[in-house]
């Protein structure tokens, strides 16, 4: 009889699971996340509040009747599982500085996979008010067995007690998708990107010294970001940004850029390529990665990159780079790699113009100009222009001469003319360099959709090395580029554009006289220098 009693009971008790089981909905569940934003000062993190929360249950999603809970600490993550469910809320403008609200379980639609905001007042529980001083605004996301995508909410960013110099940076990689599964998440994508910027400005040049440059500052990093399970370890670093998408990272990057460089007509917009030499993973097969970036001479900036892919090569990657930028009314220089009637298009497509350079890897044209600078060389035709500079430095002499033809006839019979886009000017530049007594001298020659002001070429053509000087230098030399190690996915190619980034910063930042290496070492030692370098655009 006992064993009949024993195993009755345990029957009921599997019956009981399984209605539990079908009536929790095991496919989906609910996901909330505070957002810290409201309207006024800035909140505590980890505020406590006491809230009613009461879930209805609608009819036609399986279940009948209604659950009522009390929570009495919201924390920056919370979990209610197995279901859908709708959130509404709004200030109450009768009493302000409250508001009213209400959670309801709501039938599944198929293919929603995630709700933000607050659509609506609702009056249904006008009588639970909650400070607003003390509620973090919510957003909402149902997870399907499929994969869900989180983001870094936008409201989070332009209200969170971030300081304003980091706000401004943040608010334009508010989009930016988390690759990690949600199960396993035990630090914010926000925090992660938030001290990683930090750290690389701060001197930081692997995933182990940016962890290390967070747990020295753990402190100070609490007093705006959230830390639920402290900082994270370099792995975690490298493993988020190993993940992440780089078209994304770019994308935002690019935002911010757009957002706070003005562009000034006729700035020399350099672009050229660098390889990250140890990038490279034997391994498994993979060469170093290549970038192609854009330079903005005057304001001194990276304006954007591309990852050159494995199996091409610049042709392919500076045409999307071009895509990418605001460069109305700039003029773009490019060396021989560039040297493509389609590169040449796409720029005056962009409203602005070119001076490339040309190499015999286009024969006949090379030839052809060649053949018309010869002739002024011997007096049998006048150039349009013809300006000359001479320089002492560093124990040698510098000449350099410059000829321009414009002249439409001349210009119109070289090769394939009606095959370069606006094409103006073709353009003869001496290079001559006087050391003791050994002299060498060098001629180049370029083509440009600019009319034929000598002066103006050979600046552009003099500009184009700033590229090499003020950045690709600088990357090796104060970022230690060449010598990083990152290799894994898209490690390597996103550490590039937070270089990018802390660069841009270190630049704009002209009160402390040094070089961008001494900035980086001020930066890790003082975080009133550090957050002056994240104002240097505001």
């Amino acid at each position: 009889m006992c064993y009949l009693l024993a195993w009755s009971a345990v029957g009921w008790i599997w019956l009981l699971r399984w209605v539990i089981a079908l009536t929790m909905r095991e496919e989906s569940a609910l996901f909330l996340q505070g957002n810290w934003g409201w309207a006024g000062g800035l909140p505590n993190h980890s505020a406590t509040i006491q809230v009613q929360l009461q879930v209805f249950v609608v009819a036609d999603s399986g279940l009948e009747g209604a659950v009522k809970g009390q929570v009495k600490q919201l924390p920056a993550q919370i979990w209610l599982e197995k279901t859908e469910i709708g959130l509404e809320f709004e200030e109450n403008q009768a009493e302000p500085g409250a508001i009213s609200w209400l959670v309801s379980i709501k039938a599944g639609e198929p293919g929603v996979e995630e709700m933000r905001g607050c659509p609506r007042l609702n009056q249904s529980d006008p009588n639970q008010p909650i400070l607003l001083e003390s509620l973090p605004a919510v957003s909402i996301a149902a997870e399907s067995k499929s994969r869900s995508v989180d983001r870094l909410d936008q409201d989070s960013v332009t209200e969170s007690k971030l300081p304003a110099s980091l706000c401004n940076i943040m608010h334009h990689f508010s989009k930016l998708d988390d690759p990690r599964v949600k199960r396993t998440r035990k630090h914010q994508l926000f925090d992660i990107v938030v001290i990683t910027i930090c750290a690389v400005i701060g001197d930081a040049d692997t995933w182990v010294e940016v962890a290390d440059f967070g747990q020295d500052r753990e402190k100070w990093f609490r007093t705006f970001l959230d830390l639920p399970n402290g900082i994270p370890s370099h792995d975690t670093f490298g493993r988020v940004f190993r993940h992440l998408d780089p078209q994304q990272w770019q994308t935002c990057f690019l935002s911010w850029i757009q957002a706070v460089n003005q562009m000034t007509g006729g700035q020399i917009v350099p672009i050229d390529g660098k390889t990250l030499r140890r990038s490279h993973d034997k391994t498994l097969g993979k060469k170093a990665i290549h970038m192609v970036s854009a330079w903005a001479s005057e304001n001194r900036m990276v304006l954007g990159q591309v990852k050159v892919d494995e199996k091409s090569n610049e042709i392919t990657a500076i045409p999307a780079l071009l895509e990418m930028l605001a460069i109305s009314a700039c003029i773009v220089t490019i060396d021989a790699m560039g040297w493509q009637k389609n590169i040449a298009a796409k720029i005056i497509d962009k409203y602005a113009h070119y001076v490339l350079a040309l190499k015999d890897n286009q024969r006949s044209l090379y030839e052809a100009v060649q053949a018309l600078f010869a002739k002024v060389q011997q007096g049998d035709l006048a150039p349009h222009s013809y300006h000359k500079t001479a320089e002492k430095s560093h124990g040698r002499q510098e000449i350099r001469e410059c000829w321009t033809i414009s002249d439409p006839k001349s210009v119109a019979d070289l090769p394939n003319f009606s095959a370069w886009k606006s094409l103006q000017t073709v353009v003869m530049v001496r290079a001559e360099q006087q050391r003791g007594d050994k002299t060498m001298t060098e001629n180049r020659f370029y083509i440009s959709s600019l009319p034929g002001d000598a002066e103006k070429m050979l600046q552009a053509v003099r500009t184009h090395w700033s590229i090499e000087n003020s950045l690709h230098w600088v990357l090796d030399i104060a970022f230690a580029e060449d010598e990083c190690r990152i290799r894994k996915g898209h490690g390597a190619q996103n550490f590039a554009v937070l270089r990018h980034l802390a660069l841009n910063l270190l630049k704009q930042e002209t009160t402390v006289k040094s070089g961008i290496k001494a900035k980086r070492k001020k930066a890790n030692r003082s975080e009133d220098y550090l957050l002056k370098v994240l104002d240097g655009f505001t």
